[in-house]
């Protein structure tokens, strides 16, 4: 446990992070899972989630940047990881000697592989729909297979493509399905990996898909989908701050930068050691706290480094406060408040924000 300056942590349930692991996994057992561990992790500790997560028997991991990619493979050597972002040509050297799979999604970085001289592992990506990373044209993904795969330093261990609407638009997914498999069928022979699903086309879609063999799951692992139905997944991330200091506010005083919040009678104000800098931002004014099993409303602009809640006479000076967690507060509730996706609220929270983790269960 690491040294606590100001009482704001976020607390990560391990085994919980485990129980999601083992659920998902189970649901299609006949396929590889891919844990998908980019942006720390969505915020929970990238090194914590793979270690845990390997004891589960994981063995296959995802990130975005090189620099997570390199920071994975400094702690785990022995691990698979892919890197699904861009990738620039001057750094093939660098996933060669650290032993990373990247991603060929674009043609100057195929001309600079063609003239590597040395040995390379990576996956072919095809856009099939979502107009972001990938070769769009099959002419040019067949081109660029044809290429390479009779070099013997050049292993394309996988194929893939991303979907742009698994949680609410079955007719895009089965646009984009169709397209994935017009182009992958174009190959004299797959590569050992494929793989199109995320954590919502796992849950919905993996069963009546053909050919694949992995799939890429992250929001998942950490306790929550895009679906309404209930799959067992448990949040492993609870924010947590206290109550710092108790301001009496009498009536007509205001509060706060832009004196945005006025008491219309007396009022009892609770200052909490956390703001914006730390990732609740301040669109987070006017939702609501967790103290003593009650729920309070935040008031008055949110500060670089704290935040203002108006409570009542049953909460004292440093009383324990849940700003999000399961139940309640998980970050979907919230997400709807800012009217955003609970992927950005987990992404949100900051490396200032200490990781407490939680871990009871026996590993195998």
């Amino acid at each position: 446990m690491c040294e606590l300056y100001r009482k704001t942590w976020y607390e990560i349930d391990l085994d919980a992070l485990a129980s999601n692991a083992k659920r998902l996994r189970e649901i299609h057992a006949d396929r590889t899972l891919i844990a998908v561990v980019k942006a720390n992790a969505y915020g929970h500790g990238a090194i914590k989630v793979v270690k845990r997560l390997r004891e589960e028997g994981v063995q296959f991991f995802a990130v975005s940047l090189l620099e997570e990619a390199l920071e994975l493979r400094v702690a785990f050597h022995d691990i698979t990881i892919l890197m699904m972002g861009v990738l620039l040509p001057e750094d093939l050297k660098r996933v060669a000697k650290y032993d990373i799979v990247f991603t060929l999604s674009d043609h100057k970085l195929f001309e600079a592989v063609k003239m590597f001289k040395g040995a390379l592992r990576f996956h072919l990506k095809f856009d099939s729909g979502m107009n972001r990373l990938g070769f769009k044209e099959i002419n040019d993904f067949r081109k660029v297979y044809d290429a390479l795969e009779s070099d013997p330093k050049k292993c394309i261990e996988g194929v893939y493509s991303h979907l742009a609407t698994s949680d609410d638009d079955e007719n895009y997914v089965n646009f984009q399905y169709k397209q994935f498999m017009e182009a992958i069928n174009t190959l004299p022979k797959l590569p050992k990996i494929t793989h199109l699903s995320n954590t919502s086309a796992w849950l919905k879609h993996e069963s009546i898909f053909e050919v694949f063999t992995h799939a890429r799951v992250g929001i998942g692992l950490y306790g929550y989908t895009l679906e309404s139905a209930d799959y067992g997944l448990i949040p492993i991330g609870t924010l947590k701050t206290t109550v710092s200091q108790i301001k009496e506010l009498t009536t007509g005083e205001f509060l706060g930068y832009g004196i945005t919040y006025q008491a219309k009678n007396p009022t009892r104000i609770a200052v909490l050691p956390i703001g914006y800098a730390d990732g609740w931002i301040r669109q987070h004014k006017g939702h609501i706290v967790l103290i003593k099993g009650k729920l309070y409303p935040i008031v008055g602009n949110v500060c670089m480094d704290q935040l203002f809640v108006k409570i009542d006479d049953t909460i004292h000076l440093d009383d324990e406060v849940t700003l999000m967690g399961p139940g309640i507060l998980n970050a979907g509730v919230i997400a709807e408040h800012l009217q955003t996706i609970h992927y950005e609220v987990l992404c949100s929270i900051s490396n200032r924000v200490p990781r407490l983790y939680i871990e009871k269960e026996a590993k195998l």
